[in-house]
């Protein structure tokens, strides 16, 4: 059995970080959004109470504040960070965590064992990262009760290209600074007003560049999608739902029979415009679905994922010599894309202009309109353990 990727562990606790904070000053605003969350994938808050859950990765226990606001009956926390755990135990000290039985265990989670099942599992943040993500999935669901719940996150090319994007500029942050400090500094000077562009924010902009942009995550494979989860879990468990929820199934219950499509089957169907959604979180599902030639749309993720390699490249080498290839990409995906992305080209184009300076001055210039352009990230994914073959 392979270990979880200890660098990334080993990251967090070189810095001393755990870069997932969240902003508490209004508590039921928090717990509001959190619930929406969680309604969306069939687990509204309150239907928690009593049961028992497992959290992997948890991070500082922000989220688990609000998972456990309405009792459940048991909370158990898996995480080998050392900030994480001394946050974990902070918050627990401070009687933040509204469970009746707290348990905080410090543990490489594919080395953790006990024979506890539970009603709901939850890994936010973490699976995509995994060198062995499926293999990560399957010890996930394991813990698992029967007719119980998993909610995970998970990742594309398409929908992180945004950050890959933004990472690429690396190698010039890493030139212009002394020491982790200055990294982190500068990369929040140049970063500040793209995320200010998204209006809203859940946690510090010096927390997204630690976890986003100097986070060596290009090392591993951080890409993992619904389409792979649900694939690699499929005898046991039935998709339900995502964050954004895409799904579409109109089907009158009364005409759906045991032998029909199940969800998991309407999913792998819909996939591929749905993968496509995840590029820009400024075009609508229902701008895609509108699109007549949906068969330009499967080179989206293809050409994606190119630039994710070529970003590899250019990270592992700390050098721009792949600069060319990133641009000639990005131009071969803004002319498949349809007029529906014209925000997304008009982003790409001055990316590809900031780009081509800096490859040739080293200067960094404005971005213009790609400041706005943000993919829809990581997905919130729920599944539910199959209670027989027929579900």
């Amino acid at each position: 059995m392979s270990k979880l990727p200890l660098a990334y562990i080993n990251y967090y606790n070189k810095h001393n970080v755990i870069p997932v904070s969240q902003n508490l000053s209004n508590l039921s605003e928090f717990i509001f959004k959190r619930n929406h969350l969680y309604m969306t994938l069939g687990f509204p808050l309150s239907r928690l109470r009593g049961l028992k859950i497992l959290e992997v990765g948890p991070g500082g226990g922000y989220n688990a504040i609000a998972t456990s606001f309405y009792s459940p009956s048991l909370y158990t926390f898996v995480d080998a960070s050392t900030a994480s755990l001394s946050q974990l135990q902070a918050r627990y000290n401070q009687g933040l965590f509204n469970a009746e039985e707290v348990r905080i265990h410090e543990s490489n989670f594919l080395e953790y064992k006990s024979d506890e099942k539970y009603d709901l599992v939850i890994c936010e943040g973490t699976l995509p990262a995994q060198q062995n993500p499926v293999e990560f999935l399957n010890k996930l669901t394991s813990f698992v009760g029967e007719g119980g719940g998993l909610i995970i996150t998970t990742m594309t090319a398409a929908s992180i290209l945004s950050e890959v994007c933004r990472r690429i500029l690396r190698p010039f942050i890493f030139a212009s600074s002394k020491n982790f400090e200055e990294q982190v500094k500068l990369s929040s000077d140049i970063f500040a007003s793209h995320l200010n562009t998204l209006g809203t924010s859940t946690r510090p902009i010096e927390d997204w560049v630690i976890d986003q942009i100097l986070q060596d995550w290009h090392a591993y494979r951080y890409v993992f999608s619904i389409l792979d989860a649900a694939d690699s879990i499929s005898d046991s468990f039935s998709f339900y739902n995502s964050s954004p929820s895409f799904l579409i199934d109109d089907r009158w219950y009364k005409k759906v029979g045991q032998t029909d499509a199940t969800r998991t089957d309407l999913l792998r169907h819909q996939y591929g415009v749905i993968a496509v959604s995840l590029l820009d979180y400024r075009v609508p599902i229902g701008s895609v679905l509108e699109i007549e030639n949906k068969q330009s749309l499967t080179q989206i993720e293809s050409l994606s994922s190119q630039i994710c390699l070529l970003h590899n490249e250019i990270l592992n080498s700390n050098s721009y010599h792949s600069i060319g290839k990133v641009i000639h990409t990005l131009k071969e995906m803004s002319n498949t894309l349809p007029e529906a992305f014209s925000k997304t080209k008009n982003s790409m184009a001055d990316y590809s202009r900031v780009l081509t300076e800096l490859s040739y001055s080293g200067n960094l210039l404005e971005f213009g309109e790609f400041k706005k352009f943000w993919g829809r990230g990581q997905q919130y994914v729920s599944f539910l353990r199959k209670i027989d073959s027929n579900c």
